[in-house]
């Protein structure tokens, strides 16, 4: 069984869609480490309500996915000692396991464990395995862009900050909408201001706050108009790689609409946005389009990897245009 669900959705609704008694395996793909934290604690807990007896005390074996071996499967869960547990079983890291693997845990019956595992991404062949297999697979949706509020609110909720819409205001405002940039920050000021935020003055707070935010459409905007301003903005977040990887991808697919915007100029009622991409399809050089799909496309790869180099290949990019 395979769905995909939102982060937001998801966590209301985590008894429901969890039922380990009928799916004792589980495969969860989140490609937001922050998220995948936070959803491994809730998971853990609902092993908790779901096994508990009597007030028995449940621990939880960790393993990352290269240490997840055939012999270790066979040993632990197959050939059962009278020394072995049937602890629940957390997998970080699950992409780095052996295909192999996986296929001897569908082979087997291995239903006397909890055993869940998280994967950053699903490569075809693994996705394959999985949905004809006995594990329930579930794609957690990370934030969009635009997603802003609902993410902060939900991360209010998980740490249990007792805000007021005047403080969310101000939050979106001067902090990126990223988990990273927004989870930092909740941790940072509940060291000052404590769990309950509303004996405290947003206005007072940020007005010693260096603001973190940058608009996507303000950098648009930018790019088009004034690139090498562009660059000496996008130089300053280099090493913040959610937030770059994020942008590059919202930016190539920005660029691909500029430069095929057929499907806008049919829409009878485009939108403000869609209408500039229009404009800008119209007066912006093509070549100029296609060199940055490229550089974003880099800089995509840089950031998944983290690239040391990255803030290197910004500023080199940056000298090309001062000297051009």
């Amino acid at each position: 069984m395979f769905s995909k669900i939102s982060f937001y959705e998801l966590s209301p609704k985590l008894k429901q869609h969890f039922n380990f008694k009928k799916n004792n395996l589980q495969a969860i793909v989140c490609d937001d480490a922050f998220l995948e934290i936070i959803f491994r604690n809730k998971l853990k807990n609902l092993v908790r309500e779901d096994s508990n007896k009597e007030g028995e005390k449940i621990s939880f074996r960790m393993f990352s996915g290269d240490e997840i071996t055939k012999n270790l499967i066979e040993d632990s869960f197959l050939n059962l000692s009278f020394f072995s547990t049937n602890d629940p079983v957390i997998v970080i890291n699950a992409d780095s396991m052996n295909d192999e693997v996986l296929e001897l845990i569908n082979k087997e019956n291995i239903s006397e464990t909890y055993m869940i595992f998280f994967f950053k991404s699903i490569k075809k062949n693994l996705e394959k395995a999985l949905l004809n297999s006995q594990f329930q697979l579930t794609e957690v949706l990370s934030a969009k862009f635009w997603e802003g509020q609902k993410l902060l609110v939900f991360l209010l909720q998980e740490n249990n900050i007792n805000s007021s819409s005047e403080w969310q205001k101000l939050i979106l405002e001067n902090v990126e909408h990223t988990t990273e940039a927004l989870s930092h920050f909740i941790n940072s000021a509940k060291n000052e201001l404590g769990f309950d935020w509303t004996k405290s003055s947003p206005r007072d707070f940020f007005s010693h706050f260096e603001r973190e935010r940058y608009d996507q459409f303000e950098l648009i905007n930018l790019f088009h108009q004034n690139y090498a301003k562009f660059l000496e903005t996008l130089e300053l977040k280099a090493l913040d790689f959610e937030w770059l990887l994020t942008f590059s991808m919202f930016m190539q697919s920005h660029l691909v609409k500029v430069l095929y915007p057929q499907e806008i100029a049919a829409k009878e009622k485009p939108n403000k946005y869609e209408i500039s991409i229009l404009q800008i399809s119209e007066s912006q050089n093509k070549n100029i389009i296609k060199n940055g799909l490229t550089f974003f496309s880099k800089l995509e790869i840089m950031s998944k990897n983290r690239d040391v180099f990255t803030l290197d290949f910004i500023r080199l990019k940056k000298l090309e245009t001062i000297n051009f």
